[in-house]
This record gives structure tokens, C-alpha cells and sequence, in this order.
């Protein structure tokens, strides 16, 4: 029987969810089943409320938590969007994922419902030194790593303070993406015994990621997603990071993230230190073999987007 990749260790067994929601050869017989060109019957349109509401009732109110972070329209912030209900969440899921988008969820080990608010990069780093802060774990003045001299991540994240930049949040946006603590590596493309560059392999690799899950309206999980996401891994009563340095050793790929074409952006997170680094390819990694461990532990994480 296929594992329900919404059902946790906590959450009841339900055998009609689970033989039929989560089976990707059961969606694909539905597909099959459709007159080409005709709108989606509604049987599939049904089989994809049942898995939104899953989703949705299982996990809102965890994602609604990752937010107490961000201080909403409090202190120096006024007049900020509230989160959207769960009704209008499950509203605009139902309506808008296609049947490509409810694929890449079935096929995600654990996805995770995000609410992702429209405000600067520094919003989300000050709410995720707040998460630290709180739990008194706070050694440095931030709780993330850059090195001031590499100019792409700092355009990458964009840093800087700058006026024109929007602090307050202006709206709102949902996601789901993938939310384990380290994503199995795909079996394409991972290993190549005709390529010697570990560096050219990453980027075929990236480019499998774009063909497989970019071309079919997903796209990869990007910075304040990644933020998010580590905020409910440690808002949670068993504190699971992701990519944490010393348990997983696994790196996160944010594909799309690059300020130039030819950066690699990656992230992870130092246990020890309670930081969040953030890196690219060519300023830490000297020589093959450090570039060929650097592959070995890249990971991909989907995000399914859409604005509220």
C-alpha cells in the first residue's frame, strides 16, 4: 500500500485516503480516463480537494505559528495584510493547482503548507533571529553567515537596507514545498562515470531539476521559503533542522537564486553555531574533490507557489 506522503506519525489512518489520494498510479487512470482537450472531469477535480484539504487542515495553523515571528503590525510595523484564512488557502489551491502540480506534491516525501508574506529578505532575517533569540540560543549578532566580500549572494539576498525597499508586508502568497529534513538525491543525473567535472555534473543536475519540476509550474525553493520552513522545523516540539551540518550534511540548491548565471547558490544550517550559511560554489569550494562532496550532499526542494 503506498505510503500517504500528508500522514505523519500523528495523524490517523484513513484507508480511503490512503489508496486513493496519495497513489500517482491512480491519478494517472483518472488522466487516462479524460476526453482530450475536455476540462479536468470531476472526479479528478474531487480526488485534488480531498488531497487540499488534507493538506490544509493538517498543517494551517503550523504555518499560521512560523509567522508570530515576523512581528506583524507590531512595533515599527503598521498597517500590515493579515495571513489569508484557511478557507481562502484552500480556496486558491483548489482553483488554481493543475494536474502536473498535484503530481510534484504526491511525489514530495513531506510536503509542507507555507504562508509566505511579501516583504524584504531582512523582514525574514530578523524574524528568524527572533525564533532564535527566543529560544536563547543566540551567540552572535546575527544568526546567519555571508561573507560581506562576495557580491553575488549580497545581490542574491539583497542585504543591503535600501529605501526603496519594502519592509512592511504587502501581501501574501501560499506554498507548499519540500519540508524533510534531507531530500533523497534523484537517481538522474547524480552520477556520471563520463564526466570528471563534479562542477559540470551540479549544473546537468540543475538542469534535470528545471526539466522535471520548473517546465511543469513549480519552481525551486528560494530564500525566504528555505527561512520559513527552518523557523517551523524549530517552532516544533522536536527541533528537526534542515540540512543540519552535522546529522544530514546535506546543502540545499536555490536554483534561481544566482545573481550571475555562472554562482551556484546554496544553503544549510550549523547546529553548533545556530547559523544559517549561506554560500556559493566557487568562493568555499577549492579543488575536485572538495567540488565532488559539495554534489554528493546538493539537494533540490520544489516549491508550488501561487499569490493570495
Amino acid at each position: 500500500m503506498p505510503e500517504n506522503p500528508f500522514r505523519n506519525e500523528n495523524t490517523p489512518f484513513d484507508p480511503q485516503i490512503e489508496t486513493a489520494q496519495n497513489s500517482e498510479a491512480a491519478l494517472s487512470e483518472i488522466e487516462a480516463s479524460l476526453i482530450p482537450g475536455s476540462r479536468v472531469s470531476d472526479l479528478l477535480d474531487s480526488r485534488k480537494s480531498e488531497i487540499v484539504k488534507s493538506l490544509v487542515e493538517e498543517q494551517y495553523q503550523r504555518a499560521l505559528s512560523a509567522i508570530d515571528f515576523f512581528s506583524l503590525n507590531k512595533g515599527d510595523y503598521h498597517n500590515e495584510i493579515n495571513p489569508p484564512s484557511k478557507e481562502k488557502i484552500s480556496e486558491i489551491l483548489s482553483a488554481q493547482l493543475t494536474e502536473e502540480q498535484l503530481k510534484i506534491i504526491q511525489k514530495i516525501k513531506k510536503p509542507v503548507l507555507v504562508l509566505i508574506p511579501m516583504c524584504s529578505r531582512e523582514r525574514y532575517l530578523e524574524a528568524w533571529d527572533s525564533r532564535i533569540d527566543s529560544a536563547d540560543w543566540n551567540r552572535y549578532e546575527h544568526n546567519w553567515f555571508l561573507d560581506p566580500e562576495e557580491t553575488s549572494i549580497l545581490n542574491s539576498v539583497r542585504l543591503v537596507s535600501d529605501k526603496d525597499r519594502i519592509h512592511l508586508v504587502t501581501g501574501w502568497a501560499v506554498g507548499v514545498t519540500e519540508g524533510i529534513e534531507a531530500p533523497d538525491l534523484e537517481n538522474e543525473n547524480y552520477e556520471d562515470e563520463e564526466e570528471n567535472n563534479p562542477l559540470d555534473l551540479l549544473w546537468k543536475r540543475i538542469e534535470w531539476f528545471k526539466k522535471e519540476y520548473i517546465s511543469k509550474g513549480a519552481q525551486s525553493i528560494d530564500f525566504k521559503t528555505y527561512i520559513l520552513l527552518q523557523i517551523m522545523a524549530f517552532s516544533a516540539d522536536k527541533i528537526n533542522p534542515l540540512d543540519d551540518y552535522f546529522v544530514t550534511n546535506t546543502i540545499t540548491i536555490l536554483v534561481g537564486e544566482n545573481a550571475r548565471e555562472e554562482d551556484i547558490i546554496f544553503i544549510d544550517f550549523d547546529n553548533n553555531d545556530k547559523q544559517l550559511l549561506l554560500r556559493d560554489d566557487d568562493k568555499y569550494v577549492e579543488g575536485i574533490e572538495e567540488m565532488r562532496e559539495i554534489n554528493s550532499k546538493a539537494r533540490f526542494r520544489p516549491l508550488i507557489k501561487f499569490n493570495c
